[in-house]
């Protein structure tokens, strides 16, 4: 019995917290081993075509993209690269969470002149964005080597929005050494969330009338027995 009772109420606990979520990113975890549903952009040209400038490494099937400008490997960017996806925030209402993993290579010095990436929200006219709806960056300009995921949740002034993208960017150095560094990406995902909770008054109800279902329930059990 009390077994019973604990299983209802652990269903009407899920009630006050059920959640919707969808992913609003085709192609974010870059499994199609392509570039589908993403757009590449050299120097502000558009995409340069077969060059080295953007590849996917593909890993016994595991793939990732990655933003290239070492000329060596064939990049013909001289300022800087970028891979971006339109981002769907048309759902009113909802929040979005916007997650991703990062990797960054880079053999340069690391000074001011040194190669670096950044990642950020574009409004369709060049202005660059952080999660908090403030104009800056979800990744600020960063030109060491390491790696990492980035996971937060946009602020509500970007709910049922449209005509935004996410823009993964590496840009060129001057330095002598301003020709080797990567960005790689993979698990991109934009997730919204939508938490419904039912009224009070409704809950207390139903749970109520499922423990009491279940007491009468086992009532007859033990004298049919």
């Amino acid at each position: 019995m009390r077994i019973k009772i604990a299983l209802l109420t652990f269903c009407v606990a899920c009630l006050l917290n059920w959640q919707v979520q969808a992913g609003v990113i085709t192609n974010g975890d870059f499994q199609t081993c392509n570039f589908d549903h993403w757009q590449k952009d050299t120097d502000g040209w558009g995409d340069p075509g077969a060059t080295g400038d953007f590849s996917i490494i593909n890993n016994a099937g595991e793939c990732q993209a990655e933003i290239n400008i070492d000329f060596l490997n064939g990049a013909t960017v001289f300022d800087a690269n970028t891979l971006f996806t339109a981002l769907d925030l048309t759902t009113s209402g909802d929040e979005f969470r916007l997650s991703f993993d990062w990797s960054f290579t880079s053999f340069d010095l690391n000074d001011d002149f040194s190669d670096f990436f950044f990642v950020s929200l574009n409004d369709g006219n060049g202005n660059l964005f952080g999660a908090d709806g403030n104009l800056g960056f979800l990744i600020s300009p960063n030109g060491a080597t390491g790696a990492g995921t980035f996971s937060e949740t946009l602020a509500p002034s970007f709910s049922n929005q449209n005509n935004w993208f996410l823009d993964f960017t590496v840009q060129a150095g001057f330095n002598p050494e301003s020709f080797s560094s990567a960005l790689t990406i993979d698990n991109v995902t934009l997730t919204k969330v939508t938490t419904e909770v039912p009224e009070p008054s409704t809950l207390t109800i139903l749970l109520f009338a499922l423990i009491a279902l279940s007491l009468k329930n086992s009532h007859f059990a033990k004298k049919g027995a």
